[in-house]
């Protein structure tokens, strides 16, 4: 059952929105960061070379996602693999 203002006091309320934020977020972190090494993997491999023209044709005739939006997740997971190696655990959390 969902919460409403009107079943529970406001600090239920307050404390299960909050909660169900951190699990809303959780969920979006780890669910960009997948979609992110996926896209870096498929570039890496070179797995688009045998259906596609290019890694950006790959990207939009798949995904419906931009060249310009493939790099940038891309990037992301190049950015996260440097992080990682650096062994700066603040940093990969912020990241």
């Amino acid at each position: 059952m969902a919460w409403t203002p009107s079943n529970l006091t406001t600090t239920q309320a307050l404390t299960n929105a909050k909660k169900e934020l951190e699990y809303a977020d959780g969920q979006l972190k780890s669910g960009f960061e997948s979609i992110c090494d996926a896209i870096k993997t498929v570039y890496d491999r070179q797995s688009w070379k045998f259906d596609y023209e290019s890694f950006e044709d790959c990207c939009y005739k798949r995904w419906s996602m931009t060249k310009q939006r493939a790099h940038q997740l891309r990037n992301t997971a190049t950015f996260r693999e440097f992080l990682l190696l650096s062994g700066d655990e603040d940093a990969v959390e912020f990241a």
